[in-house]
């Protein structure tokens, strides 16, 4: 279609009311700099023309009339470095859209516009969020590779989680702006606590991985038709991975 669809978005929406969460979480990009309407500079929405921004409004009036229609739905937004127009690297700050995109006055109480990545509470569990692939890097930069696919998987997930960020130095990510990578740390002081569970967007087969008593969740890309739930129970005196399943479903529009 020469047209903008938000189709996917509404069906990836429409399962959250139909699910039941308490909380969903859409990663970006929201308008992708390689998507090929994208890149013709001929953004149409019914016919009508629309610059960049016009085109984010039409996307975030999406989600937000969703959330004023779903009050009991928390919604958090995170941006992307492959979003067009988009200039800030990681870390992103939040609503680092372009201007004029987002009017503060018009949100819905339930949205949050996240940085990337972020950090979130949903109930007693602490989410860390980040639209990046941050496993493939560091896969492509194992010397010592392992037959298995899975095993590879945990161990650049065990990497990641003992250098207490899903942005190491080594490999170096090119979305990263060097002189801020140490905000991109996690519980590196003994007050501030490890994410419990780690979500992100790799090109990598969709999964979920407990690693060390944290959880780490690749929900794969709604385009490709597949969308994440991670349950999370309380069972006193075990670890949030003993308590969380995560299920990667396929969906259609």
């Amino acid at each position: 279609s020469s047209d903008l669809d938000f189709a996917l978005l509404q069906s990836v929406l429409q399962r959250f009311a139909t699910d039941r969460v308490s909380c969903g979480v859409l990663l970006g990009p929201f308008l992708e700099a390689d998507n090929q309407l994208v890149q013709s500079r001929e953004l149409r929405c019914s016919g009508e023309s629309l610059t960049y921004e016009e085109a984010y409004r039409k996307v975030f009036g999406v989600i937000e009339e969703f959330g004023a229609q779903n009050p009991g739905i928390r919604i958090v937004v995170v941006p992307s470095p492959l979003d067009i127009g988009v200039m800030f690297p990681v870390p992103q700050p939040p609503r680092c859209f372009p201007d004029k995109t987002l009017d503060p006055e018009k949100d819905s109480p339930n949205v949050l516009y996240a940085s990337n990545p972020a950090v979130v509470m949903v109930g007693s569990t602490q989410l860390y969020l980040t639209s990046c692939d941050v496993l493939s890097p560091v896969i492509h930069g194992l010397v010592q590779r392992s037959n298995s696919s899975s095993n590879r998987i945990e161990t650049a997930c065990k990497m990641l989680l003992h250098q207490r960020t899903l942005f190491p130095s080594t490999p170096p990510q090119p979305c990263v702006e060097p002189s801020q990578a140490h905000l991109l740390s996690f519980g590196v002081d003994e007050k501030e606590e490890v994410p419990d569970i780690f979500v992100f967007a790799s090109k990598l087969t969709d999964l979920a991985k407990s690693v060390d008593g944290r959880v780490f969740v690749n929900p794969g890309h709604a385009v490709k038709g597949h969308i994440a739930f991670v349950h999370v129970g309380c069972v006193e005196g075990k670890d949030v991975a003993s308590s969380t399943r995560v299920d990667v479903v396929p969906f259609a529009v």
